[in-house]
């Protein structure tokens, strides 16, 4: 594994993070990403720290008050908990994380026969 590599990654998720209190989303989403691209080809699409990451370009997307980006962070989510359900398991803190921002997410949008 590339250490370095891996301290890299998680130092731009941090980084990340100002941008979020700051409404700097567009800033964090390519912090996010080009962390994650990182942590894919170091760790795999199904660590536990990679699907951490799905999640927080998931919420970054969410978080953009046009909507514009709603489809995608949705797909990001879904693909989160997917992974996290076959890796972690159903009960896993992490998948149980996922499946709450997923119902925030409906919830949100008023559609509460997916809740």
């Amino acid at each position: 594994m590339d250490e370095e590599a891996l301290e890299t990654a998680r130092s731009m998720h941090a980084l990340a993070q100002p941008y979020r209190l700051e409404n700097r989303l567009k800033e964090l989403e390519d912090l996010i990403l080009k962390a994650l691209k990182v942590l894919e080809k170091i760790l795999g699409e199904n660590h536990r720290i990679t699907l951490s990451n799905i999640n927080d370009l998931a919420l970054g997307f969410w978080s953009r008050p046009s909507r514009d980006l709603w489809k995608e962070a949705e797909d990001f989510i879904w693909e989160a908990l997917s992974a996290s359900q076959w890796v972690l398991g159903a009960g896993h803190p992490r998948t149980l994380i996922t499946m709450d921002i997923l119902i925030h997410f409906y919830h949100q949008q008023n559609r509460l026969q997916e809740v």
